[in-house]
């Protein structure tokens, strides 16, 4: 009966070998490839999430210590990574056999040279950039690839990248469990003959970012030429130009694959910024010493004959005054004044009720800093902080901030000086992780609580004493946490789609709601309470009652970012990949406005008083929007890098703050005031 059952598998699943897995909660489709030390299978998750997964097995036979210390490595280091372009891992274990394994996104793609063979340079660059900024991300976290090529970089069927196989990555952050220096040593040439950098092949030689930085060079020369990277690691100079490319291509990939680190790019973004240049046609960042001086050279220049048409400009009297353009606002405090240096991967900005006090948390490297949101001055810098924080929250006196962060702590801090207000409190008892999400509520009866939530599928409900008041299982991993304006409910997403919807009050889960395609981007109440929303990643907006009743579907043809209630709770707006943000009546479901970028849109939000609507992305520009009219409110303004998050903080005085975030490692804070907007055309 045995025989015949293994026969009746193999014919359900002709790729399958007699030597495949057993695994309760999967079932093992096909085997459909190899590493170095695992073996890939197409599988399908049952149970209660059910969904298609790539399972890594550590082959049969490759049990040295140092391979599953590898292995360990490579789980840990996945579970770290959150990004749109990188592979999710959802499960860690060990087979029948007691082999390791782990469950991750399946990826239906094409390696990216076979999937951009032939199209144009634009959208080679379209889609590389997106892999530069997922590589970003993770050299962000404290992870290194080791072993970039053509085949761990998919393209899927909707022309989207996905890195894949970070089965080499070395844990470079010491706060972290795993790896203890900010850089490696290369371990018997670990990566791929052809990508590797020069260090990778030399015993004992030290890799770090700038790795990562060869290999994504050597696989833009072959996107942009068709042909691998000659043995000697330096294209012909006229290479790339006969292939029709804009010369600054010739410089961009040379730097890249530069012999030694030194001379290469310091950092992905450095990379990215040029290639950016390279689409809008502008100057490279590479400047030798003699471009250097004749640069200095044209600015002087420059500035001769701007004064002196200034001066024209002054005495010579015009028939009539000319309308004048809208003026750029002028951020309050230079972000050099008071964020220098702020390591990038922003997390969020936080800020206090009354508007006072401000707080933004940048991932990498652990840095949280205070400032005043009135005047844009620094109130305190934490650096770094004893972990990487992951999630922050307004604190129980709405004077405070909570910041959670990956060692399972969080730290409760005075908004106006940045002073610790008590001591490390774990907020994941008996369970070594990360805390995921963090939020301040007040109950009905004006109780104070706090919610978290972790890597063990929990949420846990603490009073402001930081007693331990419930906790509550969640369906599968935490993903995105919301809570009523009223206190009376919260929501917990999760990996697998579905939302745990919790009754505060009872301190119960009352129910699951189910209808999203993948896992939430971005949960959120209406500021009456009467509507909650979620977007996932495939494009949706679903909006349901508080009674849990679907009341609006939106469908966007990309990914959306996220999206923002109008202060009334009247409309609703989102931004999407496709480089438009829309505004949508949420009684109606009509379609009032689309607002055009020129590339991704990662971020929106309304003023206070529901005026405007700010909006900002990947073309490095914000703008500003009146709701009503659908036109511009004044002309946008470009800043120096992709703008991750917004927010407005009203004024004391008159008009509002925008505070901005940027890729760029700073947060300018712009003054909106009535004056600074175009005049209304006169009735």
């Amino acid at each position: 009966m045995a025989a015949l059952a293994a026969l009746r598998k193999k014919e359900e699943s002709p790729g399958l070998s007699d030597s495949a897995p057993s695994i309760d909660g999967l079932t093992v489709h096909e085997e459909v490839g190899e590493g170095g030390f695992g073996i890939v299978y197409r599988a399908t998750q049952v149970g209660l999430v059910q969904r298609k997964v790539a399972l890594k097995v550590l082959k049969p036979g490759v049990d040295t210590r140092q391979v599953l210390r590898r292995f360990a490595a490579e789980q840990k280091a996945l579970a770290l990574l959150e990004h749109p372009y990188i592979a999710r891992i959802y499960q860690a274990g060990s087979t029948s056999d007691g082999y390791p394994y782990f469950t991750m996104e399946f990826i239906e793609g094409r390696p990216i040279t076979e999937a951009l063979h032939g199209v144009d340079w634009r959208k080679i660059l379209e889609v590389f950039l997106k892999v530069c900024d997922a590589i970003d991300y993770a050299h962000g976290q404290g992870l290194i690839h080791r072993d970039l090529k053509p085949s761990n970089l998919l393209v899927t069927t909707s022309g989207q990248p996905k890195v894949i196989d970070f089965g080499l990555a070395k844990v470079v952050d010491p706060t972290r469990e795993v790896g203890m220096t900010l850089y490696t040593l290369a371990e018997k040439s670990l990566g791929t003959p052809g990508y590797m950098a020069p260090e990778q092949k030399v015993e004992g030689g030290l890799v770090d970012e700038r790795s990562d930085l060869y290999s994504l060079g050597a696989i833009l020369f072959e996107l942009l030429t068709g042909t691998t990277l000659p043995e000697n690691r330096v294209p012909p100079p006229s290479t790339l130009t006969l292939q029709q490319f804009p010369l600054a291509f010739d410089e961009v990939v040379a730097k890249a694959i530069a012999l030694t680190p030194e001379q290469r790019y310091q950092t992905v973004e450095e990379l990215a910024a040029d290639l950016k240049r390279i689409e809008l046609g502008e100057p490279l960042g590479i400047q030798s010493a003699k471009s250097h001086k004749t640069k200095k050279s044209a600015l002087a220049l420059a500035a001769i004959l701007i004064a002196f048409t200034c001066l024209l400009a002054f005495f010579w009297p015009s028939e009539r005054e000319q309308p004048r353009a809208t003026p750029l606002p002028t951020p309050l405090t230079e972000p050099s004044i008071i964020f220098e240096n702020v390591t990038k991967t922003p997390l969020e900005i936080l800020t206090t009720p009354d508007g006072r006090y401000g707080l933004a948390l940048f991932r990498s490297g652990g840095r949280a800093v205070f400032f005043d949101a009135q005047t844009g001055e620094e109130t305190g810098t934490i650096l770094p902080l004893p972990s990487a924080p992951f999630s922050g929250s307004i604190g129980v006196d709405d004077r405070s901030f909570l910041v959670g962060l990956n060692d399972g702590t969080f730290r409760n801090y005075e908004a106006s000086s940045s002073k610790p207000l008590s001591s490390p409190f774990n907020l994941t008892p008996g369970y070594p992780g990360r805390v995921d999400r963090i939020s301040q509520y007040r109950s009905t009866s004006g109780e104070v609580h706090i919610l978290s939530t972790s890597g063990d599928k929990r949420l846990r409900i603490w009073n402001s004493g930081l007693q331990e008041v419930s906790s509550l299982p969640l369906i599968d991993s935490p993903y995105g946490l919301a809570v009523h304006p009223k206190g009376t409910q919260a929501l917990v997403g999760s990996l697998g789609g579905q939302l745990n919807w919790i009754d505060l009050e009872k301190q119960e889960v009352i129910g699951v709601l189910k209808g999203i395609s993948s896992h939430p981007l971005s949960i959120q109440y209406s500021p009456d309470g009467r509507l909650f929303a979620v977007c996932s990643d495939r494009g949706q907006i679903r909006v349901w009652t508080e009674t849990g009743d679907v009341h609006q579907v939106f469908r966007l043809p990309e990914r959306i970012e996220g999206f923002s209630f109008s202060p009334d709770s009247r409309l609703l707006a989102a931004t999407c990949h496709d480089g438009w943000v829309r505004l949508w009546n949420l009684g109606s479901g009509v379609l009032l406005h689309r607002f055009p970028h020129d590339h991704e849109v990662l971020c929106v939000a309304f003023s206070p008083d529901g005026k405007l609507l700010a909006s900002g992305g990947q073309d490095f520009m914000v703008r500003l929007w009146e709701v009503e009219s659908g036109r511009p409110a004044r002309e946008p303004w470009r800043v120096n890098s992709a703008v991750s998050k917004m927010r407005f903080v009203e004024r004391l005085d008159e008009g509002c703050n925008l505070a901005v975030l940027t890729w760029e490692r700073a947060v300018r804070l712009y003054p909106v005031r009535p004056e600074d907007l175009d005049p209304r055309p006169e009735s």
